[in-house]
Formats: structure tokens, C-alpha cells, sequence
């Protein structure tokens, strides 16, 4: 595997060289401060085994999001970060579909979580082929999917994954069982049916060791947000890559959840950002 960092500022392009070293110990490190150099670069065969770009925005004799257009058009599968002082250039930055974008100074922490969603979300995992451990992928973009291990969970009951889906759409809230009843049936229902759901969904969750997802109380459930990597979150977060997968369809199957979609549809992108950018880091 190979990774650029470029910078015109020797001091940070060998800090963010000392960086990527400790997050990529065995990858090939290659490091520019000059556009043409990485322009030269990208006509050798070493290119094409180009896996992530890790650059400043603005550089001498170019802007780095014209560079970054550049390695994109030659290298499609590179997956490019900006790591930059200049925040106003996020919207821009995005819009190529760039992946990440990290105000200076950048260390291992913030490198190594970025790379880390990136490549949860793009379901990619690191070069010893080991999982990224303890979570459960889910999709709400389009229709509303699980997945474990790579593939689709199977639920006894179609009902039981709308009851999670449900709790996923209230992000980490807790829902009262009449509200519960309220979004999955127009008509009332008996609470029994209710129970056998939470029954079944349990079983189901039990089976690949994520009972503990779900948080209960004698009538409020919520559900455990830490172990799910969901694209509706890391949208919310402001992700570039939850961003660009957003096509204007969430939870398809189910219509409750057409009050969350007019609410990221109607959503600024400039809105998420921020909220992203002041959110404290833990």
C-alpha cells in the first residue's frame, strides 16, 4: 500500500509523515511539497497501488483541490484527506468526494479515527483482514439494512426488524411503548404483540452477541448507539462518505420514518459540517 502526504511546508509535511507512520507502520510513506513532483509521480507505476492522499489545501502553484482533481482523474481508487488550516474550502472538498477533512494540527488519534470510518463505512477492514471488532454495519440510506460479518441479518419477523429500525431512526433515545405501538401499527394491537416482538427481536440479537443493544426499562427502550456503525450517524456527523451515499431515499421500507427523510432532505450540507466541526471530541 501506498500513501502520499503532501504539504509545501516542510515542517508539517514531516510532522504528518511522523504521523502516518505510527496509524500506517508497514505502508510505503511517500512525501511531496511541490505539485509537480506528485504530478510526476502519478505517471509511475508505483501510482497504482496508491491508496489514501493526505494533503494541505493550499500549496505553491496549485490549489490542493485542483491536485487532489488530478490524483482522482489518474488514481479513482485513492481515497483523499485534507488536512488543512483553511476550513472554508469544506464544501468544496466534499463535493469531490473527498473523505476526510482534518483542521491542523493533525496527529495519530485523529488520523487513525478517520481512516477508521472511512474504512468501516466503505465496509473495507485493515490489511491483516481482521473486522473492526464489537459493532454492527447499518444501512438507512435507501432501504433499511443489518449487517454482521458482511451479510444481511435474518430476522424471524419482519415487524421485529422495523422495531429496530425504529430505535435505530431515535438515535440512542428512549421510546415508550405506547409510542412504539403508535409508529409500528395504525391500529391499536394488543401489548402481548408487542412483547413477542421485543421476544423475537432479542433472539435474534442474542444469536450474534448483541443482545445488549438493546436498553430496557419496564416501559421505555432505547438502544445501545456505541455498538452500530450507521450511515444515518456518520451523517449527522458530517462524514463526507455518509454525505455523498445520501441520495435523497432513508428507510424506504418503512413510512414513518418520510418525517427523518424530509429532515436530511431539507437539511443544508454546510449545517452538518459545522455541527460536525463543534462537536467536542471525546
Amino acid at each position: 500500500m501506498t500513501i502520499l502526504a503532501i504539504d509545501d511546508e516542510p515542517v508539517m509535511l514531516a510532522h504528518l509523515e511522523t504521523e502516518l507512520r505510527k496509524v500506517f507502520p508497514k505502508a510505503d510513506i511517500v512525501t511531496f511539497d511541490e505539485c509537480d513532483e506528485v504530478l510526476a509521480f502519478l505517471e509511475t507505476p508505483q501510482s497504482r497501488s496508491l491508496h489514501y492522499a493526505f494533503m494541505d489545501i493550499k500549496l505553491r502553484g496549485m490549489l490542493g483541490i485542483e491536485l487532489a482533481k488530478r490524483i482522482k482523474d489518474q488514481c479513482p481508487q485513492t481515497r483523499i484527506l485534507f488536512c488543512t488550516a483553511y476550513s472554508y474550502y469544506a464544501l468544496e472538498a466534499y463535493q469531490l468526494h473527498a473523505l476526510g477533512y482534518l483542521m491542523k494540527p493533525v496527529d495519530a488519534d485523529k488520523l487513525r479515527e478517520a481512516v477508521s470510518q472511512i474504512e468501516a463505512q466503505l465496509g473495507t477492514f485493515p490489511e491483516d483482514g481482521t473486522e473492526t471488532p464489537g459493532k454492527l454495519v447499518v444501512h438507512t440510506f435507501g432501504n433499511f439494512e443489518v449487517l454482521y460479518n458482511g451479510t444481511p441479518l435474518v430476522f424471524e419477523r419482519e415487524k421485529a426488524k422495523e422495531l429496530l429500525a425504529l430505535l435505530i431512526d431515535r438515535q440512542g433515545l428512549s421510546m415508550t411503548n405506547g409510542e412504539i405501538e403508535a409508529f409500528l401499527w395504525e391500529e391499536l394491537h394488543s401489548p402481548q404483540y408487542l412483547q413477542t416482538l421485543f421476544y423475537s427481536l432479542r433472539k435474534t440479537l442474542r444469536g450474534i452477541g448483541f443482545e445488549d443493544l438493546l436498553i430496557r426499562t419496564r416501559n421505555h427502550t432505547s438502544i445501545d448507539v456505541s455498538k452500530l456503525h450507521c450511515d444515518l450517524y456518520e451523517f449527522l456527523k458530517g462524514s463526507a462518505d455518509a454525505v455523498n451515499s445520501y441520495a435523497g431515499e432513508y428507510m424506504n421500507n418503512y413510512s414513518w420514518a418520510e418525517l427523518t427523510n424530509a429532515r436530511l432532505y431539507n437539511g443544508t450540507f454546510s449545517d452538518f459540517v459545522l455541527a460536525a466541526q463543534a462537536r467536542p471530541r471525546r
